[in-house]
């Protein structure tokens, strides 16, 4: 093999085995409703030129992980052919410039190839009406863990399907693992996810005097209701 496609044949082959793990269900997959793979940040606090890329190649839209599948399958088909046939002898500065070029291509392709998916996940995404209704809802943790960090929570959805929520619990609270119910309680910043707290917790301290004062939810939400919604999904 040519030692200037291992840029590309080494992240591809790793997305590959990636995707192949998800799908047996050994890997949970981090789509989200938004349409974005939650990578433990905010797009809107990246630099600039960071921003503009993943801007650029519809990462903002579509899934990372989708997006650098795109990017490390086509570059490596750009620069197997173009060092197969214009660098058979492997000139160094040649294929350093392949590589560059293959990326540079592949982006480009990635950009409209994926162009036509943007729709799709954005359909995923909440409206407003369907972000309020969540709000004070019980979901289930999906992801193998929920912390400040990353996690994601299915909440029931009346007369539709499921809806699969980036979550985050605040910051002083021990994280969660699959399985366990939590009480969607707002939206987070832009909209790139919502915040949650253990719902069996909720339940117990909502009428307590150590319970936080800063916490706010609908006025629909008491303790009884909690509950209640706690034991009916629980049955």
């Amino acid at each position: 093999m040519n030692v200037y496609n291992l840029p590309f044949t080494i992240p591809f082959g790793f997305l590959c085995v990636y995707w192949v793990l998800s799908i047996i269900g050994l890997f949970d997959v981090d789509l989200g409703l938004d349409g974005d793979l939650d990578i433990d940040g905010d797009i809107g606090g990246l630099s600039g030129g960071l921003k503009s890329l993943l801007n650029f190649v519809n990462a903002t839209d579509v899934p990372i992980m989708l997006i650098l599948t795109f990017i490390s399958g086509l570059g490596l088909v750009a620069n197997v052919a173009l060092n197969t046939f214009l660098n058979p002898n492997g000139t160094p500065w040649i294929g350093v410039g392949f590589i560059v070029a293959s990326l540079v291509l592949a982006a480009v392709i990635t950009r409209y190839v994926t162009k036509p998916l943007k729709p799709l996940f954005n359909l995923m995404n909440q409206n407003d009406e369907d972000k309020i209704a969540i709000i004070g809802r019980i979901g289930e943790v999906k992801s193998l863990t929920l912390d400040s960090k990353f996690g994601q929570v299915e909440v029931p959805h009346e007369n539709n399907a499921p809806a699969l929520l980036n979550c985050r619990l605040p910051d002083h609270y021990t994280p969660l693992k699959k399985g366990d119910k939590v009480l969607v309680t707002e939206e987070g910043p832009e909209g790139k996810y919502f915040l949650v707290r253990p719902a069996e917790e909720l339940a117990t301290n909502l009428e307590s005097s150590s319970f936080d004062p800063n916490f706010k939810f609908s006025e629909e939400l008491n303790k009884t209701n909690v509950e209640t919604k706690i034991e009916q999904q629980n049955e």
